[in-house]
């Protein structure tokens, strides 16, 4: 990958950046139902050290309270990787590390590795973000110096010809093609949490938590949301194992049967020891 990013940039003069041919800084790469749509007319393409003063792909790590979706319905993409980001070795096979953002090295190039059809492929971008009002206008992490998020969907986005082409998918897709793992859909049912509910009826403290992939603001307001006097009732020791906290930050606390009637269903992606045949283990912490 290092080395065909040399080659692709071998021809640049010191101060030139890398420009995309296949996926250009227009609105063609924005949608291809309605690339002359008025909305995307207001539309500009920069580059991170023209929206961060101090850009970076990661500040400090990954966390699942990075991912902040934008204007795209892509939510189920977004939401896997809100998820992976909980495993930093799962987000490092897709985003390889040491790619600059700025300085000596830097030429404006990106490159992010997807699963498809059972081998690892790599996608070439430019550093170029759709911008409105100074803020990327699709995907981006919730620290304005972290474009790690943002680089992961453009990559995805051309992978599929366009960001419109990104509406509407099913999270299923988006664990496999982000792990090379397998990944199962399974309907919500009383049967599912037959065991679980065995354990509340015996005294258990049973609960559930849910990232809520549209980030900021769209919070469960029912029981045991952040505000409610539930929680009174809970241990400071307790609440903080489990990470509760006032903030709309987009994550929350909910009890099953609620779960149980939000949700229609649930996506498990599976990793094995080396599903992907590239000699390391895909299972975090082996």
């Amino acid at each position: 990958d290092e080395s065909m990013v040399a080659d692709m940039v071998s021809g640049l003069e010191d101060s030139e950046l890398f420009e995309d041919p296949d996926f250009p800084a227009n609105t063609s790469s924005l949608s291809y139902s309605e690339p002359d749509s008025d909305y995307l007319q207001d539309i500009i393409w920069q580059r991170p050290h023209e929206i961060s003063e101090d850009p970076h792909m990661f500040v400090d790590g990954v966390s699942r309270s990075d991912v902040k979706q934008g204007d795209l319905g892509d939510c189920w993409f977004l939401s896997v990787c809100a998820a992976l980001s909980r495993k930093p070795e799962l987000i490092e096979k897709v985003v390889p590390p040491d790619q600059p953002l700025f300085g000596r090295n830097y030429k404006g190039i990106v490159y992010i590795r997807f699963w498809r059809f059972g081998e690892w492929v790599t996608v070439y971008i430019d550093d170029r973000l759709p911008v409105r009002n100074g803020s990327p206008l699709y995907g981006s992490c919730t620290d304005s110096n972290e474009f790690w998020v943002a680089f992961v969907e453009k990559a995805y986005a051309k992978l599929h010809g366009s960001y419109e082409a990104l509406v509407g998918g099913h999270a299923i897709e988006a664990f496999v093609d982000l792990t090379g793992g397998l990944a199962e859909q399974l309907d919500i049912t009383p049967k599912i949490f037959r065991k679980l509910r065995i354990a509340f009826n015996h005294g258990a403290f049973v609960t559930c938590a849910k990232k809520n992939p549209w980030g900021d603001a769209s919070e469960w307001r029912g029981a045991w949301s952040d505000s409610d006097s539930r929680w009174q009732n809970v241990d400071e020791e307790t609440k903080e194992r489990m990470g509760v906290t006032a903030l709309d930050d987009g994550e929350f606390w909910m009890e099953f049967p609620d779960f149980q009637s939000e949700f229609q269903e649930l996506t498990i992606a599976t990793l094995g020891p080396d599903f992907d045949s590239d000699g390391v283990t895909d299972m975090p912490g082996q």
